[in-house]
């Protein structure tokens, strides 16, 4: 028998990873699972299904004829075709094509944890198949439960209109909002003309009526800013309209002249 080449590097790691999702017991379970239903035995590691006759064995028990043809040769490319017929029928019995490994994790043990895995998600897809009985393995499937209703509460339910629905064609409106945000502007070099504009925009062809604002605004400039700011308090409503708004505010422009 030939001994395997040692692993370095980032396969090493890969390894070793692997092997700290291998659980004993989980193996035990897939491996007794097989041996009941296939009738084979001296499974004891899952490296003893590496020729895949086991494995063909057992799609046939769950789904007559999945696998036409069994190879029984030592050849390792039979053995590896029979791991291959047996994935395929896997997949067609409903098995997540992620959920399965590939050839060469299981004849080179690559990835054993990856093959019990795959085991117990056939055991969870067999529950579905029709005409089998058991045993079962892995997750068990929840079977629907069809609700029927009356005539009478259907109708009940064609007259409720969800208020989302209502609302959703609405344009968009402040009326009765109740504003208590602080907005604080700030500008302390040459940049009120930037204030002037921005306010300027801010209320323009908006609708604020029965709005209550109590929010605190803070405006200072302290270089050169005072024609910035007339600008920004002639223009702060325009085309806007406020009908009706309550404005309870605390507004401070604080203009600091340069001195001369």
């Amino acid at each position: 028998m030939t001994e395997k080449a040692p692993i370095y590097g980032i396969d090493r790691e890969l390894q070793r990873k692997q092997q700290s999702k291998f659980n004993p017991e989980l193996e035990q379970q897939a491996l007794n699972w097989i041996m009941d239903i296939t009738g084979e035995s001296g499974l004891e590691q899952t490296a003893d299904l590496k020729n895949g006759v086991a494995l063909c064995k057992l799609v046939n028990a769950i789904k007559p004829g999945s696998v036409r043809r069994i190879n029984n040769s030592k050849f390792p490319f039979k053995m590896m075709e029979n791991v291959n017929n047996f994935l395929l029928a896997c997949e067609k019995l409903g098995v997540p094509k992620h959920d399965l490994f590939m050839t060469v994790d299981l004849y080179e043990e690559k990835n054993i944890p990856l093959v019990i895995g795959s085991i117990h998600s056939l055991g969870s897809a067999a529950q579905k198949t029709d005409g089998f009985e058991g045993p079962y393995i892995g997750l068990g499937y929840s079977k629907g439960k069809k609700m029927e209703f009356s005539e009478e509460v259907l109708k009940e339910g064609r007259k409720t209109v969800p208020l989302l629905v209502k609302k959703a064609g609405n344009t968009p409106n402040q009326s009765g909002m109740f504003d208590t945000s602080r907005n604080i502007v700030k500008s302390t070099e040459k940049g009120t003309g930037e204030i002037g504009l921005f306010e300027s925009k801010v209320t323009k062809t908006t609708n604020q009526s029965g709005m209550f604002d109590n929010s605190r605004n803070i405006i200072k400039s302290t270089e050169k800013g005072t024609g910035e700011i007339g600008y920004f308090e002639s223009n702060v409503t325009k085309q806007s309209n406020q009908s009706g708004m309550f404005d309870n505010s605390r507004n401070i422009i604080k203009v600091q002249k340069e001195k001369k």
